[in-house]
């Protein structure tokens, strides 16, 4: 078994939550396709006082990825995006985008609306939609296999192995005291067979503080959803590999509104797996240039 280091004080390795409020506030302001803008976003996703600023400038769609990653203006050792959204994220321009982060090259297209926050090691892809009064998220990682032994990180951080299956970790989601879970239903991503799930927290959650902890990411942390989320996991084998496409919002939100837009991305993505060179393979900049698939 392995520790999900300083999981209870940091969900950094998860999402970075201030940014997504900010993003969220700067989509607000800007028209999302087919709605009016909101011009006065709830309290509740008010960015605490360290927060960094919302990015300026709209990143734009590329035609094919760089020869080479776009890796984030920190230091050496920072996190790097193996694809065509800036490392940096920011509001999206409407068009296509790809990214082969988790191994498999991912090809979608976003309308107006949308943000990327920061790329964040281990996590994957985060996407922020706008037209939710609060954050409304969807995402693309990568499951490795690994649960929490205690979903509310009370006892102990100590995970455990399941297999690396769509039927495992659905059973495994079922069988979790803090969540409502759906039956799962067979369906397609991308032309590949995949299983759907309705997921919602219990009220009350029973965790203190309110949030459980659902897998272990690669990077640190996990993945979790806090007292009142609503959320649909699409579980997604691709080769060797697990993927986790999911979109979520919070209490007040417009879930509805988000499932529409997150599946309106999707029916756009296309996943080709031969890019991939298998789990375990180095992702730093010099080993990540030789995946770019060809333009």
């Amino acid at each position: 078994m392995t520790t999900a280091p300083d999981t209870r004080r940091s969900r950094a390795a998860r999402r970075p939550a201030s940014l997504i409020a900010l993003l969220a506030l700067a989509l607000a302001a800007a028209p999302v396709a087919g709605q009016s803008p909101d011009p006065s976003p709830g309290p509740s996703i008010e960015p605490g006082p360290s927060a960094p600023s919302a990015p300026s400038a709209p990143a734009s769609p590329a035609a094919s990825p760089a020869a080479s990653p776009i890796a984030s203006p920190d230091a050496s050792d920072a996190p790097v995006r193996l694809g065509t959204i800036p490392a940096a994220g920011g509001i999206l321009e409407a068009g296509e985008y790809q990214d082969w982060s988790l191994g498999p090259t991912l090809t979608f297209s976003v309308p107006d609306g949308w943000a990327a926050t920061p790329v964040d090691a281990g996590f994957g892809l985060a996407l922020v939609w706008g037209g939710s009064p609060v954050p409304a998220i969807l995402t693309f990682t990568q499951f490795e296999g690994l649960v929490f032994q205690d979903p509310c990180l009370a006892t102990t951080e100590e995970t455990l192995a399941i297999d690396l299956t769509p039927d495992a970790l659905a059973a495994d989601l079922a069988q979790s005291p803090y969540l409502v879970v759906a039956a799962p239903v067979e369906t397609e991503v991308g032309g590949l067979p995949a299983l759907r799930l309705e997921v919602a927290t219990q009220q009350p959650m029973g965790c203190e503080p309110p949030a459980t902890w659902i897998w272990a990411s690669p990077g640190g942390g996990g993945f979790v959803l806090e007292d009142g989320e609503q959320a649909t996991f699409l579980l997604l084998p691709v080769g060797e590999r697990l993927l986790v496409l999911a979109w979520e919002t919070y209490p007040g939100g417009d879930f509805e509104g988000l499932t529409a837009a997150a599946e309106a991305v999707l029916e756009t993505l296309t996943i080709d797996a031969s890019t991939d060179p298998g789990p375990g393979a180095s992702t730093d900049p010099g080993a990540g240039a030789s995946l770019a698939p060809a333009p």
